[in-house]
């Protein structure tokens, strides 16, 4: 899959709707001790809470009806969403310094991935060609998940606030 940008990809009524919510006090995050499956466990500088929204053909949450209405035909219109594998939402800490966390894949086999920016801040996503796309609220960004790759924290604000999509 070709790299894709779209700035401003949701109406900035259902962006901000969808961003108020996610913000909120009342989302539930469930904290994880680490990013990547296959790093140590002794690695207590590398956590982050999610969301899952959907995963292995399923869905997990409530949220499936409300982000899947607001992104399944969006991404439809881009891309053709033929099987959907994967819907979490992520939080990522502040810290003192940007923190690069561990690269790594989403699947070992093609994949298509998106990543929807939630806030704007100082943190962003880093591809196996270096390319960093920064995080800007209501950006989307189109990929090959098969492909290394990995996020940061932020200085910035109190966290980093995205949506990962996985799909065939």
């Amino acid at each position: 899959m070709e790299i894709k940008i779209i700035d401003k990809f949701l109406p900035n009524q259902t962006f901000l709707n969808l961003k108020q919510e996610i913000l909120s006090t009342e989302f539930p995050f469930f904290i994880q001790p680490k990013i990547v499956k296959s790093q140590s466990n002794d690695r207590w500088d590398e956590w982050f809470a999610t969301h899952s929204i959907y995963d292995d053909y399923i869905p997990q949450s409530s949220y499936y009806d409300k982000i899947g209405k607001i992104f399944f035909d969006s991404i439809d219109d881009i891309t053709k969403i033929k099987s959907l594998n994967r819907i979490q939402v992520n939080f990522y800490p502040h810290t003192e310094r940007i923190k690069e966390y561990t690269s790594h894949q989403d699947t070992p086999y093609p994949i298509n991935a998106a990543i929807f920016y939630i806030n704007t801040c100082d943190g962003f996503t880093r591809l196996s060609d270096d390319t960093i796309i920064d995080s800007v609220e209501n950006r989307l960004l189109l990929f090959d998940g098969s492909t290394f790759h990995n996020g940061t924290s932020t200085t910035t604000t109190i966290g980093r606030y995205l949506i990962n999509f996985n799909f065939l």
